[in-house]
């Protein structure tokens, strides 16, 4: 869809309600403002991943998983790597639990 807005006063740019609509832009919405060769790209902040991208992590997460578990010699170095790091997890850090122990 194709439509055609006035820059106003302080570059102020009035998005048509169908827009904001389908993108979710309300007032106080954050938006990205993306300068390109043949102009302007606004679209709204993503502060995090998208679902398809976090889909996309976790597919990929567990092949390697299930890569690593099907090379006996690859899963003993994990096994032994997340041990040695077990005890460090807490290092220097006291357990709010410590406070109702008696």
């Amino acid at each position: 869809m194709m439509v055609h807005a006035r820059v106003g006063k302080r570059g102020a740019v009035v998005i048509p309600v169908a827009i904001r609509r389908r993108f979710h832009l309300e007032e106080g919405t954050i938006v990205t403002i993306d300068e390109r060769d043949e102009g302007v790209l606004l679209k709204p902040f993503a502060a995090g991943p998208t679902s398809a991208e976090r889909q996309r992590f976790f597919e990929q997460l567990t092949a390697q998983v299930a890569a690593t578990r099907a090379d006996p010699q690859a899963w003993a170095e994990e096994e032994a790597e997340r041990a040695e790091l077990a005890g460090t997890l807490l290092d220097g850090l006291r357990d709010p639990a410590d406070e109702f122990r008696g």
